[in-house]
């Protein structure tokens, strides 16, 4: 089998992988299910927090153990460690054995995390026959795992109500993730520059000039649309939705994510890239406005904002990083952006969390409000202060 042939394989399997490993079957009810077990929403993000913590400490050492040892290496270890936190979760019953599961977890997603992107665009870059621009290919690539977690939750969603049990999901997300080991064995290692001293150069210029600032962007960005993530199944509670209808409405979001991902590239070549960017932390503003304001089941339509967002900022901004990145050190770089978006959660989760309990999830969601409007006018002043240009060239790869 040739480069191009093994790279085309590649693609299809990393998809699968990202795939099973976004099967979350217990998602929907994945905070009713740590209630039932004695926790309060304030131990449920403080277990978001540990497990951000640990990928805020393994995302940079991990992604330089897949730049020196391989991907197809650190891949198959993340996911059997992503399948052993699984099933622990499904043996667990209190804080702490909820604790010892999430640590398992978080150590797969380090090593996944970084690696699987890496992968994927130095076997899209070895892949002779493409006709597709990265930022569609990465669009498609984010989109798969938005599919199948809509789809886990209207699977798990249904099993939960039918079965009366939020256990009851667990058993089918074990089995998937199981499948994500399978694939991870079928990789094929590429020929990599990773000694390269041209490359290695360029990714530290690029990192001295611009990247900084773009990983930063990115990161907090997808702190804020994982924060929500995290508040929506109080939300569902708040605006008294039937427990039937979390899997549904919950499987709906992801579907749009997804589709928003799909569709990122052909707003990019026709839209101002600076506005579709910069408009990231304003939405998630308005998104948490409108969730404090909400009086009516109607206002579940805000939390397709935080997917519009999600879906549309990764693929872009992924492109451009990846197009200044040397293969030596591209993992480590990427797992900076995860680095950054666990670290901005593990901060403001447990604060908004304890906000709630204390004061009530309206207040909560003010709060956020507020911090992702000062983001995102900050992040401008910080971009025009530097000079850095979001506006992206329209044909081929576009440096920043």
């Amino acid at each position: 089998m040739n480069e191009s042939s093994a790279a085309h394989g590649n693609l299809k399997r990393l998809l699968w992988i990202r795939m099973a490993r976004s099967f979350l079957a217990v998602i929907p009810v994945v905070v009713l299910l740590f209630q039932q077990d004695g926790l309060s929403l304030a131990q449920v993000f403080l277990l978001q927090a540990w497990f951000a913590l640990q990928v805020i400490l393994l995302e940079v050492p991990s992604g330089y153990l897949s730049d020196r040892w391989g991907r197809r290496q650190v891949l198959i270890l993340g996911c059997f460690l992503g399948f052993l936190g699984d099933l622990f979760m499904l043996l667990a019953y209190d804080f702490w054995s909820y604790f010892f599961a999430e640590s398992f977890l978080a150590l797969g997603v380090s090593l996944i995390s970084g690696t699987d992107v890496a992968l994927y665009y130095e076997s899209y870059q070895a892949w002779e026959e493409k006709c597709k621009s990265f930022v569609e290919m990465s669009g498609k690539f984010m989109a798969s795992s938005q599919y199948s977690e809509a789809i886990a939750s209207a699977i798990g969603g249904f099993i939960a109500a039918w079965f009366a049990s939020y256990e009851a999901p667990l058993y089918l997300q074990v089995s998937v993730s199981f499948l994500a080991l399978i694939f991870s064995y079928q990789i094929k290692p590429l020929s990599s520059s990773k000694s390269d001293k041209v490359q290695s150069q360029k990714t530290i210029e690029f990192l001295n000039r611009r990247l900084t600032l773009l990983l930063l962007f990115l990161g907090f960005v997808n702190s804020a649309t994982l924060c929500a993530a995290w508040f929506t199944q109080p939300f569902f509670v708040e605006l008294e939705l039937p427990l039937f209808w979390f899997g549904v409405v919950w499987s709906s979001l992801h579907l749009f994510g997804g589709w928003a991902s799909s569709f990122s590239h052909r707003l990019d070549a026709r839209y101002s890239s600076s506005f579709l960017i910069h408009s990231a932390y304003f939405l998630c503003g308005a998104g948490f406005l409108l969730m404090g304001l909400a009086n009516h089941i109607s206002f579940l339509l805000v939390l397709f904002l935080f997917q519009w967002v999600r879906g549309i900022v990764n693929p872009i901004l992924l492109d451009a990083i990846n197009t200044g990145l040397g293969d030596a050190y591209r993992a480590t770089v990427l797992s900076l952006q995860s680095l950054i978006s666990r670290l901005g959660f593990g901060i403001t989760g447990p604060l908004a969390g304890f906000a709630a309990d204390l004061y009530g999830l309206q207040t909560a969601f003010f709060g956020l409000a507020a911090l992702e409007v000062l983001k995102g006018v900050l992040f401008l002043l910080v971009f025009r202060i530097f000079s850095v240009s979001l506006e992206l060239e329209k044909d081929g790869h576009k440096p920043l």
